[in-house]
């Protein structure tokens, strides 16, 4: 495109990218556009003499146009982690790292944390791994089902003291101590228990045999004085009811003798 400048009456050609001279009548070397831009980072540059150009390619493509791939897998730092990958595959313009297990990204550099998708119950703690995860559990669970199981105290290790029975909780553990002890594991003595002795047994069982064999005495005995006293108040007096009742009587017949029998003549 020509411009013309009414000022000093001069003209001048405005040529189109990569054309070059005053009447726009020189190619550059860019103007064929030799360089692929798909595989470039930036567009042509031609040199100051317009006799080259360079192409900036991206990392996965070489040569002079960006057209060559390049084989990162077989460079002299292949870009997979060397511990965290088995297998570095190269395609066109790129690449392909296969992570083991427990590695993740394009280059199998980060550690996946299985934490995130895990629940530690019971107030237990995750602790993430390589692959793996552990649930850190706190006192009474096991980490077989991330602390949900409850560790049976009782039968794994019995921790109460002085023959107490151990009755398992969930959880937790308590001891049902013996007569004499106290404490969490029934290992302290009870300062405030006495000791029955075998004197105490026998008068454990003789003592209310001998107070309910007292006891009928004293009632036998209450018993017999009552029926004394009123037996003596019957003695000694004129009870004319009773004499009348049980007086002496006379029966008519031994009194009066029977008339004489009558003959006849």
């Amino acid at each position: 495109q020509c411009t013309h400048a009414q000022v000093d009456n001069t003209w001048q050609c405005d040529c189109p990218k990569y054309v070059h001279g005053v009447k726009c009548e020189t190619l550059g070397p860019c103007y064929s556009e030799p360089c692929d831009e798909n595989n470039t980072e930036s567009n042509c540059k031609e040199n100051r003499n317009l006799t080259d150009y360079t192409c900036t390619c991206k990392t996965e493509w070489q040569g002079k146009d960006c057209t060559e791939d390049v084989d990162e897998c077989s460079s002299s730092s292949p870009p997979c982690h060397p511990d965290h990958t088995y297998n570095c595959t190269n395609v066109q313009g790129d690449y392909i790292c296969y992570c083991h297990p427990g590695f993740s990204d394009k280059n199998c550099f980060t550690n996946i944390n299985e934490c995130s998708s895990v629940t530690c119950h019971n107030g237990g703690t995750c602790i993430d791994g390589i692959n793996s995860y552990t649930c850190n559990c706190t006192s009474g669970w096991t980490n077989t089902s991330n602390c949900m199981e409850d560790i049976n105290e009782c039968t794994l290790q019995d921790p109460c003291l002085n023959g107490a029975t151990c009755v398992n909780t969930e959880g937790s553990f308590s001891c049902q101590c013996e007569p004499g002890f106290i404490g969490n594991l029934c290992a302290t003595k009870d300062p405030d228990f006495r000791k029955i002795s075998s004197d105490d047994n026998v008068w454990i069982i003789v003592g209310p045999v001998v107070a309910g064999f007292l006891l009928l005495v004293v009632i036998g005995v209450i018993i017999f004085l009552k029926m004394a006293r009123k037996k003596r108040r019957t003695r000694g007096t004129y009870n004319p009811s009773r004499q009348e009742m049980n007086g002496s009587k006379l029966e008519l017949g031994r009194v009066l003798k029977p008339p004489p029998e009558e003959r006849l003549i």
